[in-house]
């Protein structure tokens, strides 16, 4: 199987995966997610894994967001108040679709985290859920490194 894994990881290609910035782009992603881990264990210690996978798919694409937009700033608090906002327009855009019908109301609304994470909510893992939010945390650590390299070019 590691041996599969390999050539498909070779046979992409070279230039676009750099494993020493994507490897600290997921790094730093991993080490939030084991504080998240943390924080959870002391609130709850009897989690189950499929509560577990579900607990780190959703934080997971809010933070990879927020690592993105950590990238285009060089202030913390700029960071982090343009992700709150962000986060906070991911959250309400299922409200569009409550007042509109039309095709974009509807586009808008399924980007909405609150859409993918009712599934979630009621104990079930659903694949199309889980896509989107995997989706996301990798969308957000692409333009991570895209942005850092952008960085790298402009200095």
């Amino acid at each position: 199987m590691c041996q599969k894994l390999a050539c498909v990881v070779h046979a992409i290609d070279a230039r676009w995966l750099d494993f020493d910035r994507l490897e600290t782009r997921a790094g730093k992603l991993c080490a939030v997610f084991a504080l998240l881990e943390c924080a959870r264990d002391a609130a709850d210690p009897k989690f189950d894994a499929l509560a577990n996978c579900r607990g780190h798919l959703a934080p997971g694409g809010l933070l990879a967001v927020g690592t993105f937009i950590s990238t285009l700033t060089k202030n913390q608090i700029i960071a982090g108040a343009a992700t709150f906002g962000v986060c906070l327009l991911l959250w309400v855009l299922e409200w569009v679709g409550g007042y509109e019908t039309a095709g974009w109301a509807r586009v808008l609304s399924y980007m909405s985290v609150v859409t993918h994470f009712e599934s979630f909510a009621k104990g079930v893992l659903d694949s199309k859920d889980a896509i989107f939010y995997v989706t996301v945390i990798f969308l957000g650590l692409f333009f991570t490194t895209r942005s850092m390299e952008s960085l790298r070019w402009r200095s």
